[in-house]
């Protein structure tokens, strides 16, 4: 529960009114759907105020409201009766926000494990949750809510039934992730790798891994979980290791958790875990080197917790991709169809080039490819070199969209690809030559950043050909 006295000593503001004895069983932003019990805080964002709709919620049954200073009068409310609301009055009801996050995670038991990277840490935070809950009863981020308002929610939705938080953290500035790991204070961090995403808001490939490792120049202590194949995420154990503990994952080099004997199948991979001598095997429902990285790291994660190597690679059995992140799907005539339309930057396109080369079998290997945003200057030159990369790897037909598709076409045909094998276009010319183009048994990737929408073309191809009989997706 939430007293009054708990609210200013988490904001520190002021008291406008509503001073009789209250108390609220929780914290919410959002007007549509917050309860009376809840206390609602004002966010003031870039496009939308909640300021706007105070005096609905409080027309709704709502008691309690945090508010930013300059905007009391506007409220819309009255302050000055004997049943007035609680008011409480912030500089920044954003920065309040997360005041109160960090209060309620520090007044309950659950140990909280925060993740970062470039690629990887949805995915990365659904495995460790799914072996966390082998033991224990965990709290994770709703989808990717990661960032400055995401992470707050998170932790205020915790409560004293939890024992583990798995918290995914994002950024596109620097000192987003110190903000983040000062609220969430981690008893754990991992940092999945370091890749050229959002260029524009750090300017290089430095200034990522430099945003990454705030995670570990915030914490205070405990441990560090690092990618063992990324020189640039080992590095960081240098910052972290007089403070804390360091542990290693990972598939190419020496680690404390080693994934080795990959398998790759259109229905996943299966290999085996390394860990003090001890091995266990592994099933996982998805398809890549990359997403065997994952898994390592989420292992590491829920032994370090205290769970045994058993019980870890048994969660991972649990873990279930989830959409737009490599999501495969079987349909009719035997097309493999790789909804990975999240988002995409460098990385992660050529990771997944990859993992479609390795799935393509009989059928060709169609990759259709969005652009990749926020690359700021090195756009160009990223989208160019993505295409020679999936004519390097053997794509049989590219097909990209967007406004560097003719960059993306450019590399693959500098690297060798025949013109008739390469198409750039606007989305409604990538999807009619798509439906045309495809044939059975062919492997289809299609990928590209967020803002792109790129799951248009994968509705579109679905509705075309049919969810195969008796195939699960996964």
């Amino acid at each position: 529960m939430w007293r009054i006295e708990d609210i200013l000593r988490a904001t520190g503001g002021e008291l406008v009114c509503g001073g009789t004895q209250k108390t609220f069983a929780g914290v919410g932003i959002d007007s549509r759907s917050i309860s009376k019990d809840e206390l609602f805080v004002a966010i003031a964002g870039a496009n939308h105020d909640a300021h706007r709709f105070v005096g609905a919620v409080q027309k709704a049954g709502g008691q309690g409201f945090v508010v930013e200073k300059a905007k009391v009068a506007g409220l819309g409310i009255d302050v000055s009766g004997k049943n007035a609301p609680l008011v409480v009055a912030v500089d920044d009801s954003t920065l309040a926000l997360g005041a109160l996050a960090a209060f309620h995670r520090r007044r309950l038991k659950a140990k909280v494990l925060g993740i970062t990277g470039s690629n990887g840490k949805t995915t990365t935070k659904e495995m460790a949750a799914a072996v966390l809950a082998r033991h224990f009863a965990v709290h994770k981020n709703t989808g990717n809510l990661n960032n400055h308002i995401g992470v707050p929610l998170t932790l205020l939705g915790l409560g004293p039934e939890h024992d583990w938080a798995v918290v995914e953290m994002g950024m596109n500035h620097p000192g987003e992730i110190r903000y983040l790991t000062g609220l969430a204070a981690p008893d754990a961090g991992l940092v999945t790798n370091v890749g050229p995403g959002h260029l524009e808001g750090v300017g290089s490939i430095e200034g990522v891994a430099a945003a990454k490792q705030e995670l570990f120049d915030a914490m205070k202590g405990g441990l560090a979980i690092l990618n063992a194949d990324d020189p640039r995420v080992a590095a960081m154990a240098g910052v972290f290791g007089k403070k804390g503990e360091v542990y290693y994952f990972g598939v190419n080099s020496p680690a404390h958790m080693k994934a080795q004997n990959l398998c790759h199948t259109p229905y996943g991979t299966s290999f085996t875990l390394l860990w003090e001598g001890k091995s266990a095997k592994v099933s996982l429902a998805a398809a890549g080197v990359h997403m065997v990285t994952d898994a390592a790291a989420a292992a590491c994660a829920g032994v370090l917790a205290g769970l045994s190597l058993a019980e870890a690679a048994a969660g991972l059995g649990d873990f279930a991709p989830l959409g737009g992140r490599q999501k495969v799907l079987f349909l009719e005539g035997d097309v493999l169809l790789v909804d990975d339309t999240y988002n995409a930057n460098p990385a992660s396109m050529k990771s997944a080039i990859s993992t479609l080369v390795s799935l393509s079998g009989q059928g060709r290997a169609v990759a259709v490819l969005g652009d990749m945003l926020e690359m700021g200057e090195a756009a160009q030159q990223a989208h160019y070199d993505v295409g020679a990369f999936a004519a390097g790897q053997g794509v049989n037909l590219l097909l990209a969209a967007g406004s560097h598709a003719a960059d993306l076409a450019a590399g693959a045909l500098d690297a060798g690809m025949k013109p008739e094998a390469v198409m750039a276009g606007d989305k409604a010319q990538i999807e009619e030559k798509l439906l045309a183009a495809v044939a059975p048994k062919d492997r289809v990737l299609i990928k590209g950043s967020r803002g792109m929408a790129m799951e248009t073309l994968v509705r579109a191809v679905c509705n075309n050909l049919k969810p195969e009989s008796g195939k699960d997706s996964f």
